[in-house]
């Protein structure tokens, strides 16, 4: 676990007694202690298939290839058949 100045939230060092960046002094119970995972930053980006854009396009895409199979080759088949 890492330990966070409360004061300005810098990263303190394990048993440290003051922060170095803005010389607070530390306790138990000025210490914030980290649990679960790091919080993203914004600039962090995400994978591609939790990006709504990658989902209209996909969607997109299978529909066309739906709407091509029913409305040109099926008739097609049908016309050579019979």
């Amino acid at each position: 676990m890492t330990n966070f100045c409360e004061n300005c939230g810098a990263t303190l060092t394990p048993n440290a007694k003051f922060c170095i960046s803005c010389g607070h002094a530390t306790s138990q119970e000025l210490v914030i202690q980290q649990s679960g995972p790091p919080i993203p930053s914004p600039n962090q980006k995400k994978p591609l298939y939790k990006r709504w854009w990658f989902w209209l396009i996909a969607f997109a895409v299978v529909g066309l290839i739906a709407n091509i199979i029913v409305n040109v080759i099926i008739p097609l088949e049908n016309s050579v058949g019979g």
